[in-house]
């Protein structure tokens, strides 16, 4: 018996090509400016680094308005981008651009003292910190949302 069923996300293949395609795009953006790699990747970590933690602070304790909004909305796509892509593009920029497969990102870095504990931070566990917090991030900012109501 055949049952169709309806797929939500594109293959997997199709997805490594929207990345593939996605680096090759913003190294040669990036190159014509800087003319190096290394200091594209430090262009993209600087902003991947000022565009979470103005988010995360605007979402946390900023107030209820427009800005709140737009960051509000920004996490929910970054928290889509992120799914689709099975991790963070940012990451994914920053490894391509520094030709190395050991960057897992911020997150692994803040969370390296769980290595103490015998825990390796791998990939596939930063990816599923992120998601916790970005559960956890989008429930405050709603509940924030929802309280601001009159």
């Amino acid at each position: 018996m055949y049952i169709h069923t309806i797929e939500m996300m594109p293959s997997i293949a199709t997805r490594k090509k929207h990345t593939e395609l996605l680096t090759d795009y913003v190294r040669s953006r990036l190159f014509r400016l800087t003319g190096n790699d290394a200091v594209s990747g430090y262009i993209i970590f600087i902003l991947h680094q000022v565009v979470v933690c103005l988010s995360l602070i605007y979402i946390l304790v900023g107030e209820i308005n427009w800005l709140f909004y737009l960051f509000f909305s920004a996490w929910i796509m970054a928290f889509n981008v992120h799914l689709y892509f099975n991790g963070c593009i940012f990451t994914r920029l920053e490894r391509a651009l520094w030709n190395t497969r050991d960057w897992s990102g911020t997150l692994a870095w803040i969370f390296s003292p769980a290595e103490r504990t015998g825990r390796e931070m791998t990939p596939n566990l930063v990816n599923n910190i992120f998601i916790c917090c970005g559960i956890v991030v989008f429930m405050i900012g709603f509940l924030r949302f929802l309280f601001s109501l009159n």
